[in-house]
């Protein structure tokens, strides 16, 4: 069986949590990062980790969709769906460590053919931290000149305005995207909206201090999704521009 369908072939089920050893397994492979050990501890990583990842994507999709019908959420652990491949592209740099030391989900949701060009939610679990963020961590070009076209008009940045404003009063959540020194040429504004034309990204994030509790169980599922909901008007905005500009 090629690698591939190996890790395909692990049942998602119920969501029940991530196991202890899921965290076990991130810590080991950050002391022990090459291919031998890997192959060796490959049965830990698809029990452990992809099974129960492949059941939060089925499960946190299905909810996700109730606020952003748009949104797709695809099991595919191999870089092709919501779960982030484990082995990493050394293509180009062969010193770089040839495995993620943590685990990445995302749901997303845009036109755009590169996931990662699109607005998503964000999991990222590692043994030390459990981060959550929605939005678009860097735009491409067009989408650069799509957001600042939108920033400026006076109905879509009022709602983008009102968007964060309201997720900013929701919870401890981070705005983040602030790139640029100088106003973009062609783009003169004031007040907040002058801010955000120094923005190369657009994106909200929070992270635990420790791993909570609830990443043991099933229980994540709502933890998850109460701070995805929080968030999600910037999310819902940055959908609506990218539909606009397709």
């Amino acid at each position: 069986m090629s690698q591939d369908a190996a890790a395909m072939a692990v049942p998602a089920g119920q969501f029940a949590g991530f196991p202890k050893q899921a965290i076990k397994f991130y810590k080991d492979i950050a002391a022990n990062n090459d291919q031998q050990w890997f192959e060796a501890h490959r049965q830990d990583y698809l029990d452990y980790v992809v099974a129960p990842a492949q059941a939060f994507v089925e499960e946190m999709g299905a909810r996700l969709k109730g606020i952003s019908p748009g949104i797709n959420a695809n099991p595919d652990p191999n870089g092709r769906g919501s779960i982030k491949k484990i082995h990493l592209d050394r293509r180009f740099n062969p010193s770089r460590a040839p495995h993620r030391t943590w685990l990445g989900i995302m749901f997303w949701e845009g036109p755009l053919k590169a996931k990662k060009d699109n607005t998503a939610y964000y999991l990222r679990l590692s043994p030390s931290e459990l981060s959550l963020a929605v939005g678009i961590k860097q735009f491409q070009r067009p989408q650069l000149k799509a957001f600042r076209d939108s920033v400026v008009d006076k109905g879509h940045g009022a709602a983008l305005l009102k968007a964060i404003k309201t997720v900013g009063g929701s919870g401890d959540y981070q705005l983040g995207g602030s790139h640029y020194k100088k106003q973009p040429q062609g783009y003169e504004s004031e007040g907040e909206k002058a801010g955000l034309l120094l923005y190369n990204g657009l994106y909200y994030w929070t992270e635990s201090k420790g791993l909570p509790k609830e990443v043991y169980s099933a229980e994540l599922l709502d933890y998850c999704f109460e701070r995805f909901e929080d968030m999600s008007p910037v999310h819902q905005w940055l959908a609506g521009m990218l539909e606009r500009t397709a």
